[in-house]
């Protein structure tokens, strides 16, 4: 058995491997005949970054089971290094919102950019951000999830839902 969660644990490191390069984006409403591709440059024009069609790898709507007109958009860009500047980038305009990319629908509306996390690493996010109080950092970086019980903590990777276990039975 403990072979079979081994190759679990490898597969979803390799699903979440596959969209290193990835961002998904919230919050920007779909419009009948849009062009995701110019959503995008202008949104890394609001963010002060360079960024031509020649980075970008693929861009879509996600699909969904449900029909609504807000479907996140998924970015797939050629290079990791340019994900980490849009991400690094989208700290310093922290209102960024539908009307500074030209979009008046919903112009109070904020977006958001995200880590693309496989199912698994999303709810195991969530998860250990429902250990707050009695964890006071939880965060991701380069689509891995790290802790700190507290500022004097060292940080820890979490790589799986039985590390997170043991986390929290030593809360207890």
């Amino acid at each position: 058995m403990p072979e079979v969660k081994k190759l679990d644990r490898d597969m979803e490191e390799l699903k979440q491997y596959q969209r290193e390069n990835n961002i998904e984006i919230h919050g920007i409403p779909q419009k009948k005949d849009e062009d995701v591709y110019k959503i995008i440059v202008d949104l890394s024009k609001e963010l002060k970054i360079l960024l031509t069609q020649d980075d970008i790898g693929i861009a879509h709507r996600l699909p969904s089971s449900k029909t609504y007109n807000h479907r996140p958009i998924i970015l797939k860009l050629v290079c990791r290094w340019k994900k980490e500047e849009i991400l690094k980038a989208k700290k310093s305009v922290p209102n960024l919102g539908n009307q500074s990319i030209g979009v008046n629908d919903f112009p109070n509306r904020k977006i958001y950019l995200n880590y693309n996390l496989t199912p698994y690493n999303k709810l195991l996010y969530k998860t250990a951000r429902d250990l707050r109080p009695q964890i006071k950092f939880v965060w991701l970086k380069d689509c891995k999830m790290f802790i700190r019980k507290s500022e004097n903590d060292s940080a820890v990777w979490i790589k799986s839902e039985e590390h997170l276990s043991d986390i929290k039975k030593s809360l207890q």
